[in-house]
């Protein structure tokens, strides 16, 4: 890629530090200045998108015969194609209040001027922050390297203005920076790292190098005061941070280190709400804390699953925001809690997220993270029962074991009526074959020390074989579609075929589940009814030419 000069060094390598001697930060480029300007300004941005800004018919890219501007020299058009070239990147985006869009033909040339810059200041901010390294984790006074560009006096810029794209000078791009031994100024370096970093990740969302340096960023910015700094000074920097994600989620919501990164700054959230929390009534201010971040963030979750169906990282990350509620939140009977409708309040929230689940599949039917993170809240839901006794609080439950199967079976219940309606599609019955196997989990007692007498889990399972084993295989092989029995509208061919191998695979996974559970095999009444209920599903199988894979030809 091209270049950047250096600002009044002549043609002398940009990215060299010579010892004791003064440099200058690598010239930002046009298209980087005009989108961090669009970045700091009000209103902030709170949604971007790439799309075609403009139809004038012009290619700003050919403007130039090598395809634009040096990075280095981004205000000196010169030729007949000036004029054109001048207006690439300001052409290049476009601000309507909370709006931002990128001009979609514009993408590759922006790409290019971004990652050019990020790689020509990326090489200053290593050399700088590992030579700094040493004395910077070790507290030792080093007065170009410290908490935000604090100078000799200790006096420190505020975290807020060098990460929240505003309140840094324009000419930030030019100013020659300080040299303290090999390292540049802290202050503009990371300014600038943070201001390429911004612009690459905008339209490369899944650069992990990129990702990594912001982090390097924030921990330079918190210095040997992490820990120590007021906590609306440590929030204020990570939450702005998590602002700009929002914002490119917005437009790329499937990038996996975006979502790590995502995930290790509420790791650092937490850790420090909990850290600062300490004396009396810590429970109740933990859940105080927590559970308002938690929500926050499944709040964002739901928003781009929506916008961006089948987001594995979006269902993957609410998963982790209700499992760190669930390890800090405190058990029954714990002598320092003074309110014990905490405790429920969980349970409570946690059955919401299962019935969340359901009524998305309604919806999303084709969502097979959706009904896997369905299974996981549903799994935490009753261990969070078992270990605090709340299923054994409630009146109509009697133990905790009686309360989880309440609990399932009524989850088993809604996942048959979603198969009435949607019985050709694989997930509903991935969901019921999740929701299958809690169930099983129950009986053998591995949710909690409570084990079923015989005769109950005699009775238990037979009632589970004949509504979600019998009943379904008589169903599929009469050729019956399990949709909603007062419609009169006949199925697809296709749906049909589709309802019965969705169905029958269901029938085995769960067939399997229990073969392998030898204490609760020994509990079914009629052995042989469900050998041949096996056989037949897989001879089935085996007949359908269909079928992808081999898995029940070669066992047939």
């Amino acid at each position: 890629g091209s270049g950047a000069r250096e600002s009044g060094a002549g043609d002398a390598p940009n990215c060299q530090l010579p010892n004791n001697s003064a440099a200058a930060l690598p010239r930002q480029p046009e298209a980087v200045r005009v989108l961090t300007a669009l970045l700091r300004g009000e209103p902030k941005p709170e949604e971007i998108s790439i799309a075609i800004l403009r139809a004038d018919g012009t290619d700003d890219y050919l403007s130039n015969g090598d395809g634009g501007n040096d990075s280095g020299d981004c205000g000196g058009d010169t030729g007949a194609a000036g004029a054109e070239a001048a207006a690439y990147p300001t052409n290049a985006f476009k601000k309507v209040d909370t709006h931002l869009g990128m001009h979609a033909p514009d993408l590759p040339r922006l790409a290019r001027d971004f990652r050019d810059d990020y790689y020509n200041v990326r090489k200053l901010f290593r050399r700088t922050s590992i030579s700094s390294k040493g004395q910077h984790r070790l507290g030792g006074q080093n007065h170009c390297i410290n908490s935000f560009g604090a100078d000799d006096g200790g006096a420190t810029t505020s975290g807020v203005a060098v990460l929240s794209f505003g309140g840094a000078s324009d000419d930030t791009s030019n100013s020659s920076a300080s040299i303290c031994g090999n390292a540049v100024d802290s202050m503009l370096l990371r300014q600038r790292i943070v201001d390429a970093t911004s612009c690459l990740l905008l339209t490369c969302p899944d650069n992990a190098t990129a990702w990594a340096d912001r982090r390097r960023a924030l921990l330079l910015a918190l210095g040997n005061e992490e820990g120590h700094m007021p906590s609306e000074k440590f929030e204020n920097i990570f939450i702005t941070e998590l602002k700009f994600v929002d914002l490119l989620f917005t437009q790329h919501s499937k990038a996996p280190n975006a979502w790590a990164h995502r995930k290790w700054i509420c790791s650092r959230i937490v850790r420090e709400k909990i850290s600062r929390n300490t004396g009396t009534n810590t429970a109740e201010k933990k859940l105080q804390l927590l559970q308002p971040w938690a929500e926050g963030e499944i709040d964002l979750c739901t928003r781009v699953a929506e916008h961006f169906p089948k987001n594995y990282f979006a269902w993957a990350h609410r998963y982790y925001a209700i499992s760190v509620l669930f390890s800090h939140w405190p058990n029954a009977g714990k002598s320092y809690l003074s309110d014990a409708s905490l405790v429920e309040s969980l349970g409570a929230f946690l059955a919401g997220e299962v019935m969340f689940i359901e009524q998305w599949l309604s919806r999303h039917v084709s969502d097979h993270s959706a009904a896997h993170y369905g299974a996981e809240a549903l799994r935490l839901h009753l261990k969070h029962g078992f270990r605090s006794g709340a299923g054994a609080h409630r009146e109509e439950s009697g133990t905790a074991t009686e309360w989880a199967l309440a609990v399932v079976k009524g989850v088993l219940t809604t996942s048959k009526q979603l198969l009435q309606r949607y019985s050709s599609h694989e997930v509903i019955w991935i969901w019921r074959r999740h929701v299958g196997q809690v169930f099983l989990d129950i009986v053998g007692g591995e949710f909690g020390t409570e084990t079923l007498m015989a005769g109950k889990a005699v009775e238990v399972l037979g009632i589970f074989l004949e509504a979600h084993v019998y009943e379904v295989y008589d169903y599929l092989m009469n050729g019956r579609k399990l949709s909603n029995y007062n419609t009169n509208i006949r199925p697809e061919e296709e749906e049909v075929r589709l309802s019965r191998i969705h169905g029958l695979t269901y029938l085995l996974w769960i067939l399997d589940q229990l073969q392998r559970r030898n204490a609760l095999i020994d509990f079914v009444p009629d052995k042989e009814r469900l050998n041949t209920i096996r056989n037949a599903c897989k001879d089935t199988l085996a007949k359908d030419v269909k079928v992808c894979y081999n898995t029940w030809r070669l066992e047939a």
